[in-house]
């Protein structure tokens, strides 16, 4: 009420502004951001700090694996009857997918103290899109789900008490990770 006092924002039924669902749910969770804000966030977050968690995946247009220091080790395939099957179109999302699984599962592994968590992948464009992935073009078919996929992971480091780093590893030192994808 403060605010429209000193903006004076009419209220007639023609002003109304019309979002779409991505917009809602940016709105939802920018709204989240600014209420852990509010409580304080601790420096630890922002911060650079020496990783204590690692976590290494990799992915190919058949399915996507990884592993973490910690010893356990995923891995899912893409059905042979998915129409996305051995479409390399994809890739990128399958290596961010890779990589948000590793931070998922890092986030959930018992620990009595907060962690840095790096997460280590081959591909530049999934690494890249772990903190800005509105940069990826709306007209990739891939643009909803990596949307999606970010949300998701942003919410996964909001609703923790760790921090993200991420890191590129080359292709051929990356061997555990792509043998898992496969």
């Amino acid at each position: 009420n403060r605010l429209r006092a000193k903006i004076r924002i009419p209220r007639h039924k023609h002003h109304r502004i019309r979002l779409a669902t991505e917009e809602v749910q940016d709105l939802v969770l920018w709204t989240s951001f600014l209420v852990e804000a509010h409580k304080g966030i601790s420096l630890n977050r922002i911060t650079i700090r020496q990783p204590s968690q690692l976590t290494i995946s990799d992915a190919c247009p058949f399915g996507v694996g990884g592993y973490s220091l910690r010893g356990p080790a995923w891995r899912f395939a893409i059905p042979k009857s998915s129409p996305l099957y051995g479409d390399s179109r994809f890739n990128n999302l399958w290596e961010f997918l890779g990589m948000v699984v590793g931070i998922w599962l890092e986030i959930k592994a018992p620990t009595d103290r907060s962690e840095c968590i790096l997460a280590l992948g081959d591909n530049t464009s999934a690494i890249g899109w772990l903190f800005p992935s509105g940069r990826v073009d709306q007209n990739s078919l891939s643009y909803a789900a990596i949307q999606q996929v970010a949300r998701h992971l942003a919410t996964l480091i909001l609703d923790s008490d760790h921090c993200l780093a991420s890191q590129h590893l080359k292709g051929e030192k990356n061997i555990m990770a792509d043998i898992l994808s496969y």
